[in-house]
């Protein structure tokens, strides 16, 4: 009876100590994780593999499998991380097609703390898709002690960037008037290696836009510059540039304006004044105003009291002048100023004298 006892108490103990240890696996643990990142086509990069142990997780060694395609990557290779050699651990691997299996490990108990525990180095593909999978399996981690813990590994992508590639298209300023000009610049990807010519045009139902066939990269640089004119327009209009380049492309909106009026000519009669009296004044402009009207500023160059003005005259839509007059009341000395008419940025003056009315002086 005595001798059952004993045998079932060990029974429970046995179970016990498996499902602690079973649990300590659980709750120990650790992942393995491929850092994202970017590299260029037909150039040398890296990236690194990280370990971060949850509770209780303490391993001393690590194994994981890294796969890659190798039709993107080639002449893969690791070498161990700060994290590992810190703890005077040593990094071995097998490579084969398409994967390569490693461990971290050491003649001594220490254990390796968070950090990247390997760099993969690579050269990628100048063929090499936009984007490329690395994942890690088969992961494996010890303890001091010998037992096993938990491991999960993740992935990542890199973003594989093709050099002989448009990113982007800028044109400053992004408003043109009928006339004018902007100046743009193409940017590749990356350094061109050879001098590399970037096509452009307009998409299409554009409004006209004078844009050069193409323009060229010089071998070493990023980006290229070039000169388009706006052509008319008699209502505002939209157009966008487009540059391609082995099937990448870039764009840009522009907004097309059609030619604003300026001042052209501004005539006062009589341009001396009796006082009191009045004087016309006619303001010209370049072109007819719009559907809107023009809205002209007017104003003395000298303030004079005796004269009378409004500070503003509408040029009325699809005309291309407008009068106003000028009042002089009566004065007791000459005086001469200028009326000053202004708008969209041009000016126009005229000088007026007001003289002594008839006995006056």
């Amino acid at each position: 009876m005595k001798l059952r006892r004993n045998c079932r108490v060990r029974s429970l103990a046995a179970l016990a100590v498996f499902w602690l240890l079973s649990q300590s696996a659980i709750l120990a643990q650790v992942t393995l994780k491929v850092a994202p990142g970017s590299a260029v086509a037909g150039g040398a990069d890296s990236l690194n593999i990280s370990l971060t142990s949850g509770p209780g997780g303490a391993p001393v060694a690590v194994q994981w499998t890294l796969n890659y395609s190798n039709s993107d990557l080639t002449g893969i290779s690791l070498q161990a991380g700060p994290a590992a050699t810190s703890t005077g651990k040593s990094l071995s691997c097998a490579p084969s097609a398409g994967s390569v299996r490693c461990i971290i490990w050491g003649m001594n108990t220490n254990i390796i703390p968070n950090g990247a525990i390997a760099t993969a180095n690579f050269i990628v593909s100048r063929q090499a898709a936009a984007s490329s999978a690395l994942q890690i399996t088969g992961s494996l981690a010890a303890s001091a002690i010998g037992s096993g813990i938990a491991v999960t590994g993740s992935g990542a992508t890199l973003t594989i960037i093709h050099a002989d590639a448009v990113t982007k298209l800028a044109c400053s300023p992004a408003s043109l008037v009928t006339g004018t000009t902007a100046a743009c610049t193409v940017t590749l990807a990356a350094a061109a290696s050879t001098a590399t010519s970037v096509s452009l045009g307009l998409a299409a139902n554009s409004a006209n836009v004078t844009v050069p066939s193409s323009v060229t990269v010089p071998a070493g640089a990023t980006s290229a510059a070039f000169t388009l004119k706006a052509g008319t327009v008699n209502a505002a209009a939209t157009a966008i540039v487009v540059a391609s380049l082995n099937g990448s492309s870039a764009s840009f909106l522009l907004s097309l304006l059609p030619p604003v009026p300026v001042i052209h000519a501004l005539v006062c009669t009589p341009a001396t004044v009796l006082t009191p009296g009045t004087s016309t004044c006619t303001v010209t402009l370049t072109q007819p105003a719009s559907s809107t009207g023009a809205n002209v500023a007017l104003k003395l160059l000298t303030p004079v009291a005796a004269i009378t003005m409004p500070s503003s005259i509408t040029v009325a839509a699809g005309h291309s002048s407008a009068s106003f007059s000028v009042k002089a009341a009566a004065v007791s000395t000459a005086t001469t100023t200028s009326v000053i008419v202004s708008l969209n940025g041009t000016s126009k003056s005229f000088s007026l004298t007001l003289a002594l009315p008839f006995g006056g002086g």
